[in-house]
């Protein structure tokens, strides 16, 4: 907490420092200290103004408990703007699972023309793992999509670049299929944090922009989660693998966009 405070505390000093300077003469310069003395001219004391009265207040913020003795608790720091907006999110998932039930998934909301479906054949590039995984946004997919959706194919210099490496994205975790009560799975959507944001995914089908498809292979061990938290709040992974272009489409679920797992990260 002391180093959050920090940069505020400076801040409003600083501030409090220019308002008083505006309104008041330039001081004069103090006078160099004696040697033989052990004083030095008094200084006004300069009048207290409404930031100093805020800086005071802001020392005192103190985070939960830390109360000793039996003393009164103090003030809790106030939620950030982020923190918030992560409440809601929590909130929106657990409503949306107490909704449709615990065996509800995350389906792709769009239809492919018959062109679109096709599925061309691409170079696969080697996945290099002396290399360090070229990170990858849900922004960048979405531009792959647009693109997609208006040519009936995938952007050639993109294929060329990415399909087979090794890439790391961040995601939400979302059910492929139904979450069994030990948490295992062989495969799950890594969804945009966006879009789970916005709202109810199962009412509100997301793009194939907004969902990667998450596996590995036949006989490797299943990814595991917490099946409970994945009802009660979002649960944010960064994924690293192979990222292969489709479309695709796996127990009646069409994708875009897949990644075959080496690692994958739970962020608590």
């Amino acid at each position: 907490m002391a180093k959050r405070l920090i940069p505020i505390l400076v801040l409003l000093m600083s501030l409090a420092s220019c308002s008083r300077g505006a309104e008041e003469p330039v001081a004069e310069p103090k006078p160099a200290l004696d040697p033989g003395s052990d004083t030095v001219a008094a200084e006004k004391t300069p009048e207290r103004t409404q930031l100093d009265e805020k800086t005071e207040e802001i020392k005192q913020v103190k985070e939960p408990g830390a109360a000793k003795n039996g003393e009164e608790e103090g003030l809790k720091r106030p939620k950030t703007k982020s923190e918030e907006t992560l409440e809601k999110v929590n909130e929106s998932v657990a409503d949306s699972f107490s909704e449709h039930g615990r065996g509800a998934v995350v389906r792709s909301g769009d239809k492919l023309t018959e062109n679109e479906k096709r599925h061309l054949a691409y170079n696969v590039n080697s996945a290099d793992s002396e290399k360090p995984a070229t990170p990858l946004e849900f922004k960048g997919l979405r531009k792959i999509y647009t693109y997609f959706r208006i040519k009936e194919r995938l952007p050639q210099e993109v294929v060329d670049a990415l399909n087979g490496s090794r890439v790391v994205i961040v995601g939400a975790v979302m059910p492929f299929e139904s979450i069994p009560e030990n948490g295992e799975v062989n495969e799950f959507w890594l969804a945009n944090p966006r879009i789970v944001a916005e709202g109810c995914v199962f009412c509100n089908p997301p793009t194939l922009a907004d969902l990667v498809y998450i596996y590995r292979n036949e006989g490797e061990a299943p990814f595991k989660f917490d099946r409970e938290t994945l009802f009660k709040k979002v649960t944010l992974a960064a994924v690293t693998g192979r990222l292969f272009f489709g479309p695709d489409e796996v127990k009646g679920q069409l994708f875009l966009n897949s990644i075959l797992a080496s690692d994958v990260e739970i962020f608590e």
